[in-house]
């Protein structure tokens, strides 16, 4: 339903963002174990929506920045497995909005729903270790609040 939003509903370079919650802590409290789940701080992917003389397009956009060290070659290693097409591309200085962020790697989805949200899946519990059971947190910008389709 979020990617359908997005592929009919964003204005060109809408974008919606995926956080995946922080890895949970057990402490002690006394005699009693409480489980902290702290609100996500970074670990994120997004998509964006792409409307051209060709036509709509998403693409899957995951960034190179201190926190998403650990990550970075393990997605490329996963992209290359699942035959996605995809490439790093660098950030020039007056493209950056966060100064942390010097590359992205870029999945081309086309209007592949079904490839965008296994994409989503594979990062969430391959690359970030989610449970299935764990709530990611999607936000969107530059949406349409009507019905209207965009850019078709």
């Amino acid at each position: 339903m979020h990617m359908e939003t997005l592929l009919n509903r964003g204005y060109h370079r809408a974008c919606m963002v995926v956080e995946a919650p922080d890895a949970k802590h057990p402490i002690q409290l006394t005699n009693r174990i409480a489980i902290i789940e702290p609100p996500a701080k970074e670990r994120y992917m997004e998509f964006r929506k792409n409307v051209t003389e060709q036509g709509v397009t998403l693409q899957f956009q995951f960034p190179h920045a201190p926190w998403s060290l650990e990550y970075f070659e393990r997605l490329q290693d996963l992209l290359k497995q699942r035959e996605y097409r995809f490439k790093v591309w660098p950030v020039g200085p007056k493209d950056k909005f966060l100064p942390d962020i010097d590359q992205f790697i870029v999945v081309y989805l086309e209007q592949d729903l079904e490839h965008a949200i296994i994409l989503t899946k594979l990062v969430l519990l391959e690359i970030f270790k989610l449970n299935p059971s764990d709530i990611a947190l999607v936000w969107f910008a530059d949406i349409s609040p009507s019905e209207e389709k965009i850019g078709f």
